[in-house]
């Protein structure tokens, strides 16, 4: 059963939603929309700085330069493997059936019923894999439980956090922005960082 499961989520395909007019869906979508939004992102960083205050220079310049060499590899992966999105694989296959497999030409009028149209989003032209978001997030997760798991008051924001980073990467499957093993290789391309820092710098 739970193959079964695995390999329906691995082939997934994403599709639009269109014309929604229930106000709770509406609300819940601009919600979604917030947590994808460029500003709620850089927010989330900074409060995320602000949790390392209480440890030594050295560990915030190492983190810091974790942060850089994930965005690094990142880059690396999506331009050697080149995976389209999931709404451009949709917009090729049913609307611009034209188009290359390198670039998918955006008519805007030819995709105003589509949900990440509706909800306003980046037209992002990037490669699907691996999700950066998720790569992200998730040292945030695993820096914060590393670095804090003895203090109480921290548990707590280590909660918070996990949940916004749960409904973060929940929004960038459902807005077909990313396929669920993008999500999946993101997480753990973070882990194996994290556990190379504590590990080898933490001694």
């Amino acid at each position: 059963m739970i193959p079964i499961i695995i390999l329906k989520l691995l082939n997934w395909k994403w599709k639009p939603i269109y014309y929604i007019n229930n106000f709770y869906i509406l609300l819940f979508l601009n919600i979604i929309k917030l947590f994808n939004n460029k500003y709620f992102i850089f927010i989330k960083t900074i409060l995320f700085n602000i949790l390392l205050y209480n440890i030594n220079n050295k560990d915030i310049f190492v983190i810091n330069f974790l942060l850089i060499i994930s965005n690094f590899i990142k880059h690396i992966i999506k331009n050697l493997i080149k995976i389209n999105r999931p709404y451009f694989l949709y917009i090729r296959e049913n609307i611009n059936k034209k188009s290359n497999n390198k670039y998918i030409d955006i008519y805007l009028g030819k995709i105003k019923n589509i949900s990440f149209d509706i909800l306003n989003i980046e037209h992002n032209i990037y490669y699907s894999f691996p999700s950066g978001h998720s790569i992200l997030f998730s040292m945030y997760i695993f820096l914060i439980y590393k670095i804090y798991n003895n203090k109480i008051i921290n548990k707590y924001i280590f909660i918070i956090y996990f949940i916004l980073y749960t409904i973060n990467l929940y929004t960038r499957i459902f807005l077909g922005l990313h396929y669920l093993i993008d999500v999946l290789f993101g997480i753990l391309i973070s882990f194996i960082l994290i556990n190379f820092y504590t590990y080898f710098l933490l001694k």
